[in-house]
C-alpha cells in the first residue's frame, strides 16, 4: 500500500501485495494500542545527586493480557465501540472486523446468526435485550471463537461477551443529547452520574429514546408462478407500507463495596420500558391468474414490554488463598401485545377481522460460583458451576369476527419451564517460559418443559460434555509473534419456539407462505471446531493475523416445507451434517509506519473466505450460509492543528444462491456499506459527534424460488435502503 521508507527500491510489486494485506483500523487486538493505566507511582532519590525521580508502574491493558492468554480472544475497547456514536451495541458491532450484522442479528463469517452466543459478564442476557444496554455502561467486548469452559458451550461459531463497567472511583457526570434521521427524526438522551465515598462507589445511567418512523418507500414482494411448460399461471405483488412509533426508557445502576482486604460486593440492576405502536397496510395487486383469498390487510399493532434484572456478585478470598467469585441473579419480563388485523377482498368486501392478545410474564432466578485454586506458578486451576431456571406463562387468545356476526375464539396459551445447569473445570498450564496450554471441560444440560392449549406436552433434554484445548506458542521473548492451536466441542440446544410453537395459520396459504408448527422431536446440534492462527503485534504498531477455522456439525437444524392436510407447512428439523471452513487475514497499522511525515492516519483491513456444505442437500448450493466472502476496511484520522477526529468504515459481503431445503432456494445480493463519522472536541469534556450510516444506501433485496411438483414459484423481495444521519452532543461535568 505504501513504500517502506528505508526500502524504496521494492516499492512497486511488494507494496501492491502489502496494500491488499494491510489496508485499514483494528484487527484482532488490532485496535489502537492502549497505554496501561498508572497503578502506582513511587518517588526514589538518586543518592549521588539527591534528585527525586518519578517511577511509573503501568498495568497491562486487556488487549495486552489477551495476547498472553492461552485461550484466544479479541478485545474491543469502549473507545472503539463508541467511535461512531451508536446508540446500541448491535449497531456498533457491525464495524468490528470479523463480525457481520444482518437485520440486527450478529454473526461470524461462515455460520448463521443462531450459532453466535452473546453473553453479558459471562452470562446469557436475561431480563434485558442487549440493545437496551447503554453504551456508556459497556467497558469492552471480548470475542472468543473457541470459547471457554466457564461460559456456556452454545456458541457454535463463537462467543461475544459484553463486559460492563465497574463503578468508577471518582465523581463524574455526563449528558448526551442526540438526534438521528433515517425515515423521520428520532431523539435520544442519556445521563450518567458516578461517585465514590470511602469503600462505596456507584454509577447510575438513564437513557430515553423517542422515534417516529414512516417508511418513505414501500416494501415489495413480487411473486410469479410458472408451470412445467415454463408458462406463467399466476403473478401478484404484495406492497407494504407502515408507520411506527417507538418509545423506550432504560435505567442501569451499579453499586460496589470494596475493602483493602480484597472483599468486593457489587450489584448491577437494569430496567427497560418500551412501547411500540404501528399501523401496517399490506396490499396485494393481482396481474395474472387466480386471486388469493385475502387482498388487503390493515394491521394495528401495539406492544408494551417491561423487563429488568438484578445481579449481586461477591468476590473474596477464602481458606488457603482460594479466590471466590459467586453471584445470584433474578430477572423478570412482562409483555402485553395486541394485533388487530382487518382482512378484505379485492373489492374491499370484508372477510373477517382477527384480534390477537397476548399477556406474557417470565421470571427467572440463577446463581453461579467460580473458585480459583492456588497450585503453583505454572498452573491456574479454576472450577465452578452455574444454573438458571425460567418460568414463562403466556395467556394468548385469538378472536375472529365474521361479517355474519359469528365469533370464533381460540385459546393459544402455553406455559414453559427452561432450565440450564452446568459444571466446569479449567487449567492454564505454562509449560515453558513463553508458552502455555489451556484445558477445559464443561458439562451442561438444557431442559425444556412446555404444555399448552394448542400443543401436546413437550419435554426436551440436551446433555453435552464439552472439552476445550488451546495452546499458545510465543515465538520470541517480547511476545510479538505467536502461534495458536485449539479444538473445542459445542452444541446448540433447540430454541423453545422451534419445539413448542402452536400452529400458526397463514390466511393466504401457499408454498411461499406456509403455516408454521413446532417440532417436539428436534435434537440438539453437536459440533467440533478447530482453529489455528499466527499473530504478530509489533512494537511499531504493525499488527496482522492469519487464521484458519474448521467446524463439523451433526444434526444441523434447518427449516423444511411440506404439503399435508391440504395445506403447506414449515417446521424446523434435524437436516443432517454440515461443515464450515474459513480463512481470515487481518491487519492494522498507522500510515507513518510506511510513509515518512504522513498524517496521523490509522488503517485496518480484514478479509474472510469460507466454504460450507450441508450433507443432505444436492450440490452446488448446499451451503450453510450464503455469504462466502467478507471484506472490511476502516481508517481514522486525527488532525494536528484542530480538535478534530474523523474516519470511515467500508464493508463488503457477497451472497451466493443457497438451498434452504429441497423445495426452496434463496438468492441474495452482494452489499457494500460505507459509514463515516466526525468528532469535534470543544473541550476535554464537551464533544460533538456526527455520523452518516449507510452512505451508499445499501439494500437487502433477495429472491426465493419454491419447487412444487406442478409449478415453480419465484418470489422477489425488494427492501429499499436508507441513509441514517446522526448528531450527538456529549458534555461531562
Amino acid at each position: 500500500m505504501k513504500p517502506f521508507p528505508y526500502k524504496r527500491t521494492i516499492f512497486s510489486a511488494s507494496n501492491a501485495v502489502a496494500l491488499m494485506l494491510s489496508a485499514g483500523v483494528h484487527a484482532q487486538e488490532g485496535i489502537p494500542k492502549q497505554v496501561g493505566k498508572v497503578d502506582d507511582q513511587s518517588v526514589q532519590t538518586d543518592q549521588s545527586k539527591g534528585t527525586p525521580q518519578k517511577v511509573e508502574v503501568k498495568a497491562k491493558s486487556e488487549t495486552e493480557n489477551a495476547r498472553s492468554d492461552a485461550a484466544a480472544k479479541t478485545v474491543i475497547s469502549n473507545v472503539e465501540l463508541n467511535r461512531f456514536g451508536d446508540n446500541n451495541i448491535t449497531e456498533a458491532m457491525k464495524r468490528v472486523p470479523g463480525i457481520i450484522v444482518i437485520d440486527g442479528a450478529i454473526q461470524f463469517p461462515g455460520m448463521g446468526a443462531k450459532y453466535t452466543q452473546i453473553l453479558v459478564d459471562g452470562e446469557a442476557p436475561r431480563g434485558i435485550d442487549i440493545k437496551d444496554i447503554p453504551m456508556s455502561a459497556i467497558d469492552r467486548i471480548e470475542i472468543s471463537r473457541l470459547g471457554s469452559a466457564e461460559f456456556s458451550a452454545q456458541g457454535g461459531s463463537g462467543t461475544i461477551n459484553i463486559i460492563l463497567k465497574k463503578a468508577p472511583r471518582k465523581g463524574q457526570q455526563q449528558i448526551k443529547l442526540g438526534v438521528e434521521s433515517e425515515f423521520k427524526p428520532e431523539t435520544n438522551a442519556e445521563w450518567m452520574i458516578s461517585d465514590k465515598q470511602g469503600n462505596l462507589s456507584y454509577s447510575f445511567i438513564v437513557a430515553a429514546v423517542n422515534g417516529h418512523n414512516t417508511f418513505a418507500a414501500p416494501y415489495h414482494i413480487d411473486t410469479t408462478i410458472i408451470d412445467k411448460n415454463n408458462q406463467p399461471t399466476q403473478s401478484y405483488s404484495l406492497v407494504e407500507t407502515s408507520t411506527r412509533l417507538n418509545q423506550s426508557l432504560r435505567l442501569m445502576s451499579t453499586l460496589q463495596y470494596k475493602t483493602n482486604q480484597g472483599l468486593n460486593i457489587r450489584s448491577n440492576t437494569s430496567f427497560t420500558a418500551t412501547n411500540t405502536d404501528a399501523v401496517v397496510n399490506s396490499d396485494y395487486h393481482f396481474f395474472t391468474g387466480a386471486e388469493l383469498p385475502v387482498a388487503h390487510t390493515l394491521s394495528l399493532l401495539h406492544s408494551q414490554v417491561r423487563s429488568g434484572n438484578s445481579t449481586l456478585k461477591l468476590l473474596d478470598t477464602i481458606a488457603q488463598d482460594i479466590k471466590l467469585d459467586a453471584s445470584v441473579t433474578i430477572s423478570g419480563v412482562e409483555m402485553n401485545d395486541s394485533s388487530h388485523r382487518f382482512y378484505s377482498k379485492t373489492n374491499t368486501s370484508p372477510i373477517f377481522d382477527r384480534l390477537t392478545t397476548s399477556h406474557q410474564f417470565q421470571n427467572g432466578v440463577g446463581s453461579s460460583f467460580k473458585l480459583s485454586v492456588p497450585t503453583n506458578e505454572k498452573h491456574d486451576l479454576v472450577v465452578g458451576g452455574n444454573g438458571y431456571t425460567k418460568h414463562a406463562n403466556n395467556a394468548r387468545f385469538q378472536t375472529d369476527h365474521f361479517p355474519t356476526g359469528d365469533v370464533a375464539v381460540t385459546d393459544m396459551s402455553n406455559q414453559t419451564i427452561i432450565s440450564n445447569w452446568a459444571l466446569f473445570a479449567q487449567d492454564e498450564w505454562r509449560f515453558q517460559k513463553s508458552s502455555s496450554a489451556y484445558f477445559g471441560l464443561r458439562w451442561e444440560t438444557v431442559r425444556i418443559q412446555s404444555e399448552g392449549a394448542q400443543q401436546f406436552p413437550v419435554r426436551n433434554v440436551s446433555n453435552v460434555w464439552s472439552p476445550i484445548v488451546q495452546t499458545l506458542w510465543q515465538l520470541n521473548p517480547d511476545n510479538t509473534d505467536r502461534l495458536r492451536l485449539g479444538i473445542s466441542r459445542t452444541f446448540q440446544a433447540p430454541q423453545n419456539f422451534y419445539l413448542v410453537a402452536p400452529k400458526f395459520n397463514d390466511v393466504n396459504n401457499t408454498i411461499s407462505n406456509p403455516n408454521f408448527r413446532g417440532n417436539p422431536h428436534l435434537r440438539p446440534e453437536l459440533a467440533w471446531s478447530m482453529e489455528s492462527s499466527y499473530e504478530h503485534n509489533g512494537k511499531d504498531e504493525l499488527n496482522f493475523n492469519l487464521r484458519a477455522i474448521i467446524r463439523s456439525i451433526q444434526n444441523a437444524h434447518r427449516k423444511t416445507i411440506s404439503f399435508e392436510d391440504n395445506a403447506w407447512w414449515s417446521q424446523w428439523v434435524n437436516a443432517g451434517d454440515a461443515v464450515s471452513k474459513r480463512i481470515d487475514v487481518d491487519t492494522s497499522f498507522p500510515l507513518k509506519r510506511f510513509v515518512d511525515n504522513a498524517p496521523d492516519l490509522s488503517l485496518s483491513f480484514f478479509v474472510s473466505r469460507n466454504w460450507t456444505t450441508m450433507s443432505t442437500l444436492p450440490k452446488p448450493d448446499n451451503l450453510l450460509t450464503p455469504i462466502k466472502l467478507t471484506i472490511s476496511t476502516s481508517l481514522d484520522y486525527e488532525a494536528k492543528d484542530l480538535p478534530l477526529t474523523m474516519g470511515a468504515s467500508l464493508r463488503y459481503r457477497d451472497s451466493q444462491p443457497m438451498l434452504i431445503n429441497e423445495l426452496q432456494r434463496t438468492i441474495g445480493y452482494a452489499r457494500t456499506d460505507l459509514d463515516i463519522y466526525g468528532l469535534w472536541k470543544f473541550s476535554p469534556k464537551t464533544h460533538l459527534r456526527f455520523a452518516v450510516n449507510n452512505v451508499l444506501k445499501g439494500h437487502d433485496n433477495s429472491s426465493n424460488i419454491f419447487y412444487d411438483t406442478a409449478a415453480t414459484s419465484m418470489q422477489d423481495q425488494i427492501k429499499p435502503g436508507y441513509r441514517m444521519v446522526q448528531l450527538k452532543l456529549e458534555h461531562g461535568f
